[in-house]
């Protein structure tokens, strides 16, 4: 279920909430402000944070120190870095995209890079390799911000790469539980 919060007039009662829901659900917040209450790329004109959901890839091996690391369970983690000024919603997510396929192969989820991304909330608990349950947590933070020329040693994806490909035209003849094994 979503829920959208005017920030920062509605913060206390986002948090207030959170108390509640956090308890035995899983939560997830878009890094973005949104123009309206539905999340939609259209609906998100600006950012002043990059994001990457970098799953099992360490943050030692990001190429800019991010200013702030999300343990959002054992061994998978969230970066964020904050920028210097306010930039054009395509910028940052481009530079979003140009982070997590740099750093695919070191296990950087290549989905976690869009405008509408939700990520785990800190402070909140983890459900999802039950029974454990872990809580997210700041593994560090600093206020250091960043300019958009810093994030240059990224290089530009390769789009061919990203592209799909074509479905096949025939599909084989076999009953769904040999198709699931």
């Amino acid at each position: 279920t979503e829920r959208f919060y005017k920030w920062p007039d509605k913060s206390a009662e986002f948090f207030e909430d959170l108390t509640i829901v956090s308890l035995d659900h899983d939560v997830y917040f878009c890094p973005t402000l949104l123009a309206f209450s539905e999340r939609t790329k259209g609906n998100v004109h600006k950012s002043r944070v990059l994001w990457a959901d970098l799953d099992t890839c360490h943050p030692e091996n990001l190429l800019v120190e991010p200013s702030a690391v999300i343990e959002s369970s054992a061994g998978r983690w969230q970066a964020y870095w904050l920028l210097d000024e306010v930039v054009e919603a395509e910028k940052a997510e481009h530079i979003n995209k140009r982070i997590a396929y740099y750093h695919a192969d070191d296990g950087c989820d290549r989905s976690g890079w869009d405008l509408t991304q939700v990520l785990r909330f800190p402070g909140t608990q983890n459900h999802k390799y039950l029974p454990e349950i872990h809580t997210v947590k700041v593994l560090h933070a600093k206020p250091t911000k960043y300019k958009i020329s810093d994030f240059d040693i990224y290089p530009d994806v390769n789009y061919e790469s990203t592209t799909t490909k074509p479905l096949p035209t025939e599909l084989p003849d076999l009953d769904a539980t040999s198709l699931m094994t």
